[in-house]
Parts: structure tokens; C-alpha cells; sequence
């Protein structure tokens, strides 16, 4: 009978761990941009990132096509955000090159009325640890910023902020923006918005790409389908043990 016990135990504890271990799996975002289908090469038109990422459209830009059914990580761009091709010229930015992955990348478009300075992420779930994204700026010019809030629209407590180092010119001859740095933004705590922005007097500095984050912070984890059947095996299993017992202790 104490032997019965013991292995029921231990059926319990490794179902639970196993369980445990499912829910804690994090869910790791990255927007590269390239699924807004709006975004075409040389002088052609963008589409604004909108709420692609939020599971829905991309705006139309210029005559580009709307792109629907993106990713569902529940961001939402502001609405200056636009995504477009390189390389090459475009309407907004001059010389485009060498991105980090595929083919578009993601800028400001200065010219919507009433949106504040630079590019707003808001992310209604939250993220923790840390941001990760891709950037080029300007080498005419500084003053790039990213700064991390714990609360939408960019409010609440500040997480993290950081001054952009400027980036070389023309990596690749006769494009601008062409040379790219990663950077890992650290912070503590849950952030809901980002806001990458520059200084108004000098606009078009920066462009992104692979723009990431950790969803594991963001709130209790729904068991995958494979977890839900360990609950269903351990309480086969423990089933099983006391009927034993009961035949044969």
C-alpha cells in the first residue's frame, strides 16, 4: 500500500511539472514588416503598418494595396508608421539598402497631421525584459531616441530610454540608409508602449527593422492542446494506481 502511494505521488509531481513547464513557454514577437504587400521599390508607394500586427490592416499609402490577416501580437502602430521597399529611392526617405531582413523596413511619415513626434507601438497586452529592433539614422544627423512606458500612448513611468548612436553613411554607394545596428533595450517591469522618435527640426533620421519582444510577462499563459492531454494522462494514471490498491492492497 505505501509503495502504491509513492508511485501515485510521483505521477502527480511529474504531471505537474510537465504541465508547469508547458505554461511557462514565452511567446517571442518580431515584426520585419515585409508582409505589408503595399510596399513597393523605387519611388513607389508604402502602406502604413497600422493594425496589421494587431491582427488586421495595413493602411493604403500612395495607391498601395491594403493588407489584411496579418500576425495577431496585438500592437498597434500609430498612424505615421509606414512600411516600404528597398532598395532604392522612395517617397519619403532617399537611398534605402542592405536591411537586416527581406525587403521593407519601417519609417515616419512627417506629413500626417496631429500625430506626436515620431513612431508610437502600442501594446495593449504588455511585454517584459527587454525590446530588440534593427536601426539605420541619418549620418547628418543625431538625436534619435527610443524610450520604453509602462502605460499606452506613451504614459506612466518611463522603463527604459536610450539616445541612438548614429549609424554610418552609405554602406552601399548612394544609399543614405544603409548601414544597420542591432541594439537590446533591458528594463524591469511590464511596458504597454514604445516611442521612437527624433528631433522635429531635422525629420526623416530613422528607419527600423526586426522590430521584438517577450510576451511571457504579459499575463497567465493558456495550457497548449499538448499540456491539456498531460492533465488528462496524469488523471488516467493516478486512476489507474488506486485501482490497484484497492485489488490488491
Amino acid at each position: 500500500m505505501i509503495a502504491t502511494t509513492r508511485h501515485v505521488g510521483m505521477a502527480v509531481a511529474l504531471v505537474s511539472a510537465m504541465a508547469f513547464a508547458g505554461m511557462a513557454s514565452a511567446t517571442k514577437v518580431t515584426m520585419d514588416f515585409d508582409g505589408l504587400t503595399g510596399a513597393a521599390p523605387v519611388l513607389g508607394p508604402g502602406e502604413y503598418a497600422a493594425n496589421y500586427y494587431n491582427g488586421g490592416c495595413g493602411s493604403s499609402y500612395s495607391g498601395g494595396s491594403v493588407s489584411c490577416g496579418g500576425p495577431d501580437y496585438g500592437v498597434v502602430w500609430s498612424a505615421n508608421a509606414v512600411a516600404f521597399a528597398q532598395p532604392g529611392l522612395t517617397a519619403r526617405y532617399t537611398g534605402v539598402a542592405n536591411a537586416p531582413s527581406g525587403t521593407n523596413v519601417l519609417g515616419i511619415d512627417k506629413n500626417i497631421v496631429g500625430q506626436p513626434s515620431g513612431i508610437l507601438m502600442n501594446v495593449a497586452a504588455g511585454f517584459d525584459t527587454s525590446l530588440s529592433f534593427w536601426y539605420s539614422t541619418s549620418a547628418l544627423y543625431g538625436g534619435v531616441f527610443v524610450t520604453v512606458y509602462d502605460g499606452v500612448d506613451g504614459t506612466g513611468s518611463i522603463l527604459a530610454t536610450v539616445n541612438l548612436d548614429a549609424t554610418p553613411g552609405y554602406c552601399v554607394a548612394g544609399a543614405q540608409f544603409s548601414c544597420w545596428n542591432p541594439l537590446t533595450l533591458d528594463f524591469d517591469g511590464t511596458a504597454h508602449s514604445v516611442r521612437f522618435y527624433d528631433d522635429l527640426s531635422n525629420p526623416r533620421q530613422f528607419l527600423l527593422d526586426n522590430v521584438s519582444f517577450n510576451m511571457s510577462g504579459s499575463g497567465p499563459t493558456v495550457p497548449e492542446p499538448a499540456t491539456i492531454g498531460m492533465f488528462g494522462l496524469g488523471a488516467l494514471l493516478i486512476g489507474l494506481f488506486v485501482g490497484l490498491r484497492r485489488r490488491f492492497g
